[in-house]
């Protein structure tokens, strides 16, 4: 079917073979497309792009890929970052984030493919806290492109992260501290393991034994 076009800079609405309709609208010489089941809905889609249009939005930084974002973004960011975080950042996107991610477009991430980035670091072993700073410094990043018009919102935020895991506290039994207790029987701590089993001291107080001196002359 024949293009309706609808004037100068306004897009391009028509009607497919399959029934649904396809709007298209030129900016700075690349072409944006939408489809949908109405007519209505493409003219929405038109009215909007062009809102967006006026108000700033640049579609084409959409078109960057993860990689080449990041490394703008960083070389921009290096001023206001201490040398060391810098380097965190650095060695961080190169071993966490662009090997998943890397050549993905910015407007085709989304928030399924970067929870997939956090459980595809978790299977090779990536450590939670690693996978908490990669997140943080990608949800910035891109925080960033949403400030720039680039994109429209940012995909990595409220992305499900790992959690911590608390590690279970595993107790001796009375067969097991006797066994422990005559092995330690020879070691300089023997009296300080003795009073932790029997009070059940937790770890990390601190204990002040008073040793006896003898008197001065």
């Amino acid at each position: 079917m024949a293009r309706k076009i609808r004037g100068r800079n306004e897009g391009t609405i028509f009607k497919r073979s399959n029934g649904t309709w396809r709007a298209q609208l030129s900016v700075n010489g690349k072409r944006l497309s939408f489809s949908a089941i109405t007519k209505a809905e493409c003219l929405a889609w038109i009215r909007k792009i062009q809102v967006q249009l006026d108000q700033g939005r640049d579609f084409i930084g959409g078109d960057l890929t993860i990689e080449e974002y990041l490394d703008q973004w960083l070389n921009a960011s290096r001023s206001a970052l201490r040398p060391k975080t810098a380097h965190q950042y650095e060695q961080t996107i190169q071993r966490h984030i662009l090997p998943y991610i890397g050549d993905i477009k910015q407007k085709d991430l989304n928030l399924r493919k970067v929870e997939m980035l956090y459980a595809s670091l978790q299977n090779v072993g990536v450590g939670i806290r690693t996978i908490r700073l990669t997140h943080s410094i990608l949800h910035r990043a891109l925080e960033r492109a949403v400030k720039y018009d680039m994109i429209m919102r940012n995909p990595a935020h409220g992305a499900m992260l790992p959690r911590w895991r608390q590690v279970e506290m595993h107790v001796l039994d009375e067969s097991q501290v006797y066994q422990f207790l005559v092995a330690a029987q020879d070691n300089p701590h023997d009296a300080l393991y003795h009073l932790a089993i029997t009070t059940g001291m937790r770890q990390g107080v601190t204990i002040w034994i008073e040793v006896d001196r003898p008197a001065m002359e």
